[in-house]
């Protein structure tokens, strides 16, 4: 037989150790960051952060909405009026309405 066998009679797989010991590591590391996410100071960090990331971002958030609406008024309206393509199909549809 080429596969080696254990004294129980099972197969020797050389990656099971491995296998074993990525297990328990990473059971490790979700019990750990289980307990940390569970408590009050995580909470009240991720409460500090998030608002000061809201604070950080309004003024950003707010120009981007401007910016955002005078774009589509801009390409609702300025086609019908200044794009002669735009012009030719609606005088082809009648003049109807996009």
């Amino acid at each position: 037989m080429s596969q080696k066998q254990a004294a129980n009679g099972k197969e020797v797989d050389p990656a099971e150790v491995f296998r074993e010991m990525r297990d328990t590591y990473l059971d490790a590391w979700a019990k750990t960051m289980v307990d940390t996410v569970n408590t009050d100071t995580y909470a009240k960090a991720s409460g500090m952060m998030l608002n000061n990331y809201l604070s950080t971002s309004s003024p950003f958030r707010e120009a981007v909405e401007k910016v955002m609406l005078q774009a589509l008024q801009q390409f609702i309206t300025e086609p019908r009026l200044t794009n002669p393509r735009a012009s030719a199909i609606m005088h082809s549809r009648g003049g109807a309405a996009w």
